[in-house]
């Protein structure tokens, strides 16, 4: 399977799907949504087993697509329900223990396929059969959550654009929580570009194998997950959004180093790699949080799912920029480091500037 074609495959249906999973979301009970999507979820795996023990190309390309529709509608459920079962004091420590365990899901996915590959002997159907397993386990795990209601009044829209047009046009009538929806979409963009540049990076400037640099994104996996932890305890029973320029200004820290230090130097990198996904998981909590807090419980979903395509957007555009970095200006991937260093101290500025108005309205 070729990289590009299957990042499209992969990246397509949440453009496409997210605005409608979000108007399920606003229309449905969003624990009803998760357990019927986690069922489609132990099927599909089911189905990627069978195509990869038959090596069908289009069947794993179907595969992947199937995989990216159920996670595009399952988005917007997975995050609008947090203020239906947690409430407004516990939405920062719900957020941080999200991303906690969804970037321990990437780190454990990361490390796992390539072992269970080499224990199974290259019989790659066996080794992706654990995924039904762990299907499975989500479809148990989804029944144990407690109901919620269904908003039946509203009309079920499946028109995703404009839904996504629309809510948008409503999202900037909040000029706060337009704010947070576009820094949330930068965060995306970032991360996306930070997981595309390190693998250049730790070959050309670290002199590792492909395998080694792809490592130091694990580091930055994990501290994300220790900095979502880290936001939500800080933030206690409030939304802290005094942690967010300190996130970025520790992003800026952390890529500026990157951008700047001695050619093989591991260590210093491995370190940076860590800090800077520290300071994104405190970043991100509070923003997330804020989006769940300030939305209309019945535009929640449909707000998530705008959220969500902005977000896609910015990982899109991502790829634009380690293409107009190495082959318009001719950098290196040390020089995409320091070029998002700087975006990021913008973004650090701009929100120390907006900050007091912030806290001012949003409380």
């Amino acid at each position: 399977m070729q990289l590009p074609s299957l990042g499209v495959v992969f990246a397509l249906p949440f453009l496409l799907i997210v605005p409608i999973g979000g108007n399920f979301a606003d229309r449905y009970s969003k624990r009803r949504l998760i357990v019927i999507l986690k069922v489609v979820e132990l099927l599909v795996m089911g189905f990627g087993v069978f195509a990869l023990s038959m090596k069908s190309a289009p069947l794993l390309y179907i595969t992947m697509f199937l995989m990216s529709s159920q996670s595009a509608f399952f988005s917007p459920c997975k995050t609008g329900i947090l203020p239906e079962q947690v409430g407004a004091e516990k939405l920062s420590k719900a957020n941080g223990a999200l991303q906690l365990f969804t970037f321990l899901a990437i780190i454990c996915g990361t490390v796992l396929a390539p072992e269970l590959s080499l224990w199974s002997g290259q019989n790659f159907g066996l080794a992706a059969s654990v995924c039904i397993l762990i299907a499975a386990f989500g479809l148990f795990t989804a029944k144990h959550i407690e109901p919620t209601p269904a908003l039946a009044e509203r009309t079920l829209s499946l028109n995703g654009f404009g839904s996504v047009f629309r809510t948008s046009l409503e999202i900037r009538k909040d000029s706060f929580l337009t704010l947070s929806v576009l820094a949330v979409a930068v965060f995306y963009l970032a991360a996306a570009f930070i997981q595309l540049n390190v693998l250049e990076f730790g070959q050309q400037h670290l002199g590792l194998s492909l395998e080694a640099a792809t490592r130091l994104f694990l580091l930055t996996a994990v501290g994300i997950g220790l900095g979502s932890t880290t936001a939500g305890w800080l933030s206690g029973r409030a939304i802290e959004f005094g942690i967010v320029p300190i996130g970025a200004l520790l992003m800026c820290l952390s890529l500026g180093t990157l951008g700047t230090l001695a050619e093989g130097n591991i260590l210093l990198s491995a370190i940076s790699m860590a800090v800077l996904g520290f300071a994104a998981g405190l970043f991100i909590v509070p923003l997330e949080a804020f989006i769940q807090y300030r939305s209309p419980k019945d535009r929640l979903g449909a707000i998530q799912a705008t959220s969500s395509f902005m977000s896609w957007l910015g990982i899109l555009l991502a790829s634009g920029l380690i293409y107009l970095n190495a082959s318009v200006f001719g950098g290196t991937a040390q020089n995409g480091f320091l070029m998002l260093a700087f975006g990021i101290l913008g973004l650090a500025i701009f929100s120390l500037w907006v900050l007091p108005d912030f806290l001012s309205n949003s409380s």
